[in-house]
């Protein structure tokens, strides 16, 4: 069934908890996907020019007595708020032949810049593929969008499924007609422990993030939220997950905001060292 918030509704294709029994580790947790689909109208009602919806996700653990984090993603503890939510997503990762598949393919928005971006990066990235290997660690990505892996607003951001990302974006032209069904913003995400981890559970809020209006004055606003999980008993492998809820049917958790603004003020280290040492991240809305 989906959950309706104000300006569209809610999906979770696919939920279900994960169990993966190998040889010498088994991990425990849920799988998901869930959709956005923005109703039409009345996102008329609120934008002019192009409208961009993504999902942001925020997480935060649960942990067994006596345990401690241990949430797989690099950076996490460095995201996590002082009310123990952090953004959730990928900064960087061990290097990978996928990454420079996603290099390769958008070699020309990289190696071009835009003229207008804030944050132009004209790079070769032949060279960065080559530092990125060399420093055995890649930035993935600054965008805190789920979907999203992007070092450079002058990217564009992933907007089909077939990207092999974590999910996608949907972008509506200024005309707003409607895309093809079953285009929507997505998350697909894959949370899972050791079993013999503290961490017993994952709780996840996921909003809804509108970026329009025209190139020279773009705005930012939530439209709705929803929350998610998954948990078990110490050590054991019957994971329990919950049911998908509204949290806030307009806008973002109080949570949600707080682990926003934590996250503004956070630079990530770039191993490669390409253009510096650190960078900052792009800036969510707190409001």
């Amino acid at each position: 069934m989906p959950v309706n918030v104000e300006y569209g509704s809610f999906y979770d294709t696919l939920y279900q908890k994960y169990l993966d029994r190998e040889e010498k580790k088994t991990t425990v947790g849920a799988k998901m996907v869930l959709d956005f689909q923005p109703t039409l109208y009345k996102v008329r009602k609120l934008v002019t020019g192009v409208a961009e919806f993504n999902l942001v996700q925020i997480v935060k653990e649960i942990i067994g007595p006596g345990g401690e984090a241990r949430q797989g993603n690099a950076g996490y503890l460095q995201r996590k708020a002082a009310n123990d939510w952090a953004i959730d997503m990928d900064w960087q990762s061990e290097w990978k032949g996928g990454y420079q598949a996603i290099a390769n393919a958008r070699k020309s928005d990289l190696e071009q810049g835009q003229a207008n971006a804030d944050f132009k990066w004209q790079l070769d990235v032949d060279q960065v593929i080559e530092t990125s290997k060399k420093a055995g660690t890649v930035l993935t990505s600054l965008d805190p969008r789920y979907a999203q892996q992007r070092i450079s607003q002058s990217i564009p951001p992933f907007t089909t499924k077939s990207e092999g990302t974590g999910g996608n974006a949907l972008v509506l032209t200024p005309d707003y007609k409607f895309p093809p069904a079953g285009n929507r913003a997505s998350l697909r995400d894959n949370p899972s422990v050791p079993i013999d981890c503290n961490v017993i559970g994952m709780n996840f809020q996921v909003a809804v993030l509108l970026d329009y209006g025209e190139a020279t004055s773009r705005q930012s606003r939530y439209l709705g939220s929803v929350s998610w999980g998954w948990q078990r008993p110490s050590g054991m492998g019957d994971v329990q997950i919950r049911e998908l809820e509204q949290v806030d049917p307009s806008g973002a958790s109080q949570e949600f905001l707080a682990a926003a603004a934590h996250w503004n003020a956070l630079t990530v280290d770039d191993p490669a060292q390409i253009h510096g040492q650190s960078h900052s991240v792009f800036r969510l809305p707190v409001q």
